[in-house]
């Protein structure tokens, strides 16, 4: 529960945010960058924009922060349903987070996978690097991220096969 000084918050009193983060593993390795402003690593994402689906803008996200066109975890069952019921199916993300960014304000992030060919490589000014799990023990990655990479790497293990 969120609480201030002087007690609990009223759901009124936060501001969310919808976002979109994805997880991109290649080979046993996922991609994160240093947050510019909050000095921490993370996946690729960013803010949904006004009447964006949040596949879209986790897609979206990936190109411009990364430069690769990557398919999306759920895309190909999505796809599938789509033709089933003869309506637009929305990517399903692998979890939906909700982040304290402080104690007015939280970010409702939808979460998903994708894998990256081998061989591929972000953009070479996007600041994104490649870490193995146990590289992310050291400081500066969050609890939430070292989770979903975990999560996310053991996704890869299934479909790689």
């Amino acid at each position: 529960m969120n609480t201030s000084e002087t007690g609990p918050l009223v759901p009124s009193e936060i501001t969310r945010h919808f976002t979109a983060t994805t997880y991109v593993v290649r080979a046993d390795r996922v991609l994160l960058h240093r947050h510019r402003r909050q000095g921490i690593w993370l996946p690729p994402g960013g803010h949904i924009e006004r009447d964006e689906l949040p596949s879209d803008a986790a897609r979206r996200e990936i190109e411009e922060e990364t430069g690769l066109q990557l398919r999306l975890h759920s895309e190909v069952e999505a796809a599938g349903l789509s033709r089933e019921m003869g309506a637009e199916v929305v990517p399903q993300p692998a979890f939906i987070l909700v982040e304290d960014i402080n104690a007015y304000h939280q970010h409702i992030d939808f979460t998903y996978f994708a894998l990256a060919p081998n061989g591929s490589e972000p953009s070479h000014d996007s600041g994104f690097s490649w870490f193995t799990l146990n590289e992310l023990d050291g400081s500066g990655v969050p609890e939430n991220v070292r989770a979903g990479a975990r999560r996310a790497v053991k996704w890869a293990g299934t479909m790689e096969r």
